[in-house]
């Protein structure tokens, strides 16, 4: 169990990590390096035996210089655009290919190793974007056009944006913890969120064809639901690859949550005189030639003007915003295809709607 007596240790039966030794770098598998393959330094505590070395820089490094070296399994994505061509309803202007211009960090913080981890696909070692973060890169973009519209607009568009993503009831509170809203709809209702909150809930509860319990509060007899349209994942055409990166702590003092005798959180200044910790992390290597196919399928009782809706915010959230961890530092930055979207126009009626 131990690649390296006394300095490291893998979490496996030894015959396993025998075997995995003995593999070429390129012949082992992405995601079994990243998360079950991982050899943890080790130092001695006085109290608690052997420990993880947060400290050791690296071995840190020696791990994840060996993950970039591995090679991903390529019929994965050949097999995944061959799908998205069979699912019905999916058409062209509804599939967004988008070019990452900047390195990418998807799930940073769900790895084995600290702050290391990288959303990769279980058995091909393929980089790829989930869904769900593909749905909160448009959902940003949304919430973000319900703050900059004018009073008179953000009824409508609050109701456009319900449909679309779904609600639950968290959305449509109007709690402040530290002085920011709970709900972004609330952060982007702003000053107008009381009377914004009350009209666009009375339009969904009548497009349900619900009454209010309380009229004065009809946005408790909305419960929650589901969006008009599915994101699906985006996987890249061919393999981008992964380069290791690295960010320095300089003032690590600082930010760790060191307390005195009697549990107070202590704050010291920042000084310059402490030593900086390199942190090596994978990231995806910015191939412009590696599109990512960004799919908005419609269900079925989605509108056009919904399905254009999610592919406007979907194009404005991946150039504006980008995916991923990082994002003030310019990671997960693309480039997409300027495409004309349609202004929504429908009316609504209960076939918009479905409860969860």
């Amino acid at each position: 169990m131990n690649p390296a007596p006394g300095k490291s240790k893998w979490f496996a039966l030894p015959a396993t990590s025998r075997l995995w030794g003995e593999l070429p770098l390129a012949q082992r598998n992405r995601s079994l390096a990243l998360d079950k393959f991982v050899p943890f330094p080790l130092r001695h505590d006085d109290a608690k035996g052997l420990v993880p070395d947060s400290e050791d820089a690296s071995s840190r490094r020696e791990a994840i210089e060996a993950l970039c070296a591995t090679t991903a399994f390529g019929d994965k994505v050949v097999a995944w655009h061959r799908f998205l061509k069979t699912l019905p309803g999916l058409k062209n202007e509804n599939l967004i290919w988008a070019r990452l211009i900047s390195r990418l960090v998807v799930n940073a913080a769900g790895g084995v190793l600290e702050n290391g981890g990288l959303c990769l696909d279980r058995t091909s070692g393929i980089p790829y974007i989930p869904g769900s973060a593909v749905k909160g890169c448009a959902r940003r973009a949304a919430i973000a056009e319900l703050a900059r519209s004018q009073a008179p607009l953000k009824e409508a568009l609050l109701v456009r944006v319900a449909l679309v993503f779904g609600w639950c009831q968290q959305d449509w509170e109007d709690r402040l913890v530290e002085g920011h809203a709970v709900s972004d709809f609330h952060g982007a209702g702003r000053e107008h969120w009381p009377q914004v909150r009350r009209q666009a809930a009375l339009s969904l509860l009548k497009a349900l064809e619900r009454e209010p319990r309380d009229p004065e509060k009809p946005w408790l007899s909305l419960g929650s639901s589901s969006g008009a349209v599915a994101f699906l994942p985006a996987f890249p055409e061919v393999d981008p690859g992964l380069e290791p990166d690295v960010l320095t702590n300089h003032h690590r003092d600082y930010y760790a949550e060191a307390k005195d005798d009697n549990g107070e959180i202590l704050k010291p200044c920042a000084t310059d005189d402490e030593s900086p910790l390199p942190l090596v992390f994978p990231a995806v290597r910015p191939a412009p030639d590696a599109r990512f196919a960004c799919a908005v399928l419609p269900t079925k009782r989605s509108k056009p003007a919904q399905v254009a809706d999610a592919c406007s915010w979907l194009r404005t959230g991946l150039v504006a915003f980008g995916v991923g961890a990082k994002g003030c530092a310019g990671y997960g930055q693309f480039a997409v295809d300027a495409v004309p979207a349609p202004k929504p126009d429908y009316e609504l009626t209960a076939e918009f709607i479905t409860p969860c």
